[in-house]
């Protein structure tokens, strides 16, 4: 089961990569993101963002915003 949300998980950790990006935070909202990422919940719900992110596109929709 966990071999299958791996892939995910990345696509999760990306999505947020781009908003940070896109939005032009600071790069200590990645760490942040990053620490408080090792717990379970948190983990389960990038999973969610990626699966929502791969039927609703954020990132463009964020992209075409600024």
């Amino acid at each position: 089961m966990i071999y299958s949300t791996v892939p995910l998980l990345f696509s999760g950790a990306a999505l947020v990569h781009g908003v940070v990006g896109i939005k032009k935070l600071p790069s200590a909202v990645l760490a942040v993101f990053y620490a408080v990422m090792l717990l379970p919940v948190v983990m389960q719900g990038v999973v969610l963002l990626a699966l929502m992110d791969s039927w609703y596109d954020f990132r463009s929709r964020l992209a075409s915003k600024t």
